[in-house]
């Protein structure tokens, strides 16, 4: 809690401007919005809009949040808007979960990095301006430290999918079926009608 408020109250224009919060889970994701809603209930719950892969709305709520002036202008994003997504206004992104790899947490910072014309903005390094040139990074779980120490990050290993996955327990079954005694012989040959 203590997080989202700090957040909101010190950096006040972070309440106007197209911001992505990546959460670590949909749970948590839920807990922000419920939290920004209850710290501002004067938005009535548009403000800010969960954005998971399980919602039914998951495409149309960032068809919307691409829309410059049209609600939500915080999407609170569990893995669907890390990479491959383009809103130019996005000026705040904030990291409410840990990255490991260095490979992610680049096509992550990219969400912010495009350019936008005619895009009203102020900071303390210009006050107002023009076209935006640079965003803003809120990292309240210590990723560019990680970074810092660890180089080349957390390289995962290439992942099978579900269906190959199963196809491989089946031939580790029937390979053991194959040594054990006659009374796995119906597993045996329910996949190996030979």
């Amino acid at each position: 809690m203590s997080s989202c408020k700090t957040l909101w109250s010190v950096e006040p224009r972070f309440r106007t401007v197209t911001t992505i919060i990546f959460a670590r889970n949909k749970e948590h994701a839920e807990f922000i919005v419920k939290r920004f809603n209850a710290l501002h209930p004067n938005y009535h719950g548009n403000f800010v809009r969960r954005i998971t892969c399980e919602e039914n709305y998951s495409r149309t709520a960032i068809d919307h949040f691409k829309i410059p002036d049209r609600m939500p202008i915080i999407a609170v994003s569990v893995d669907m808007m890390d990479t491959g997504i383009d809103v130019p206004e996005c000026v705040n992104l904030v990291f409410f979960k840990k990255v490991r790899s260095k490979t992610k947490f680049r096509q992550m910072i990219g969400r912010g990095t495009r350019l936008c014309k005619n895009l009203s903005c102020m900071d303390s390094i210009d006050g107002e301006y023009e076209d935006k040139c640079r965003f803003l990074i809120f990292d309240y779980c210590g990723n560019f430290e990680y970074f810092r120490e660890h180089k080349n990050g957390y390289e995962s290993q290439e992942t099978k999918s579900l269906t190959e996955n199963i196809f491989c327990k089946q031939v580790r079954l029937i390979f053991s079926f194959s040594y054990k005694s006659t009374s796995y012989s119906a597993y045996h040959n329910q996949y190996v009608p030979y």
